[in-house]
């Protein structure tokens, strides 16, 4: 997606130029690909967890959709154990905690067990989201897996995350060619600054140009 942007793909809003007063195309462009790069990074970082725990074990799946949970586990004994999966150890404020913490509840009173699974982090992190677990559920270490727990918990393979990370960075390294997602969003960064000054010039100038143009 980087090696594909153009100045037209990235839009730089004119008001949010002024307001951080980015007077170069360098500071408009730079900023702008950093935005695109990440935004894009962050909305498909849920599927991606998601899709990479179900992987980690045949007795995982994906539940129904309109279940509303990321995943779901069979322990040998035919126990359904369903699990909220969250990105970070700093993803939900209370209003999701008391929402997960009713539908948890829900499926211990149908017989299963359930969990809110948070892909990385340590109980010990001060996060928000972590404080706030222990705040608003009094029984919270026995219906989240934190981390290592998460991962252990659904591979039944305490090595498991050892072996992924190195997947994952071999995997990473043919596709980034041995470069990383930072130096893909420089090179992407110089050639969009190059296109914006042969359209509109170079220095404020060049940025006044292009807020006259689009405006």
């Amino acid at each position: 997606m980087v090696e594909n942007l153009t100045l037209g793909k990235i839009h730089p809003n004119p008001f949010l130029i002024r307001a951080l007063n980015l007077d170069t195309p360098e500071e408009v462009v730079r900023l702008n690909v950093y935005m695109t790069a990440t935004r894009s990074i962050v909305t498909s970082m849920g599927f991606f967890i998601q899709k990479l725990l179900i992987s980690c074990s045949e007795s995982a799946e994906i539940p129904p959709e309109e279940s509303g949970w990321d995943a779901i586990k069979t322990t040998s004994e035919g126990e359904k154990c369903w699990i909220q999966v969250k990105s970070g150890p700093n993803d939900m404020d209370k209003d999701p905690i008391v929402y997960w913490a009713a539908k948890i509840e829900e499926k211990i009173q149908e017989g299963d067990r359930a969990y809110i699974g948070i892909a990385y982090g340590k109980r010990t992190n001060k996060t928000v989201t972590l404080g706030l677990l222990k705040q608003i559920l009094p029984n919270s270490e026995m219906i989240t897996l934190i981390g290592r727990e998460l991962w252990d918990f659904v591979s039944e393979d305490t090595r498991y995350t050892v072996n992924l990370f190195e997947v994952l960075r071999q995997s990473a390294s043919q596709v980034l060619a041995q470069s990383s997602i930072d130096e893909a969003i420089e090179r992407c960064s110089d050639r969009i600054i190059a296109e914006l000054i042969g359209k509109y010039g170079e220095g404020s100038q060049g940025v006044f140009n292009y807020i006259a143009d689009i405006f």
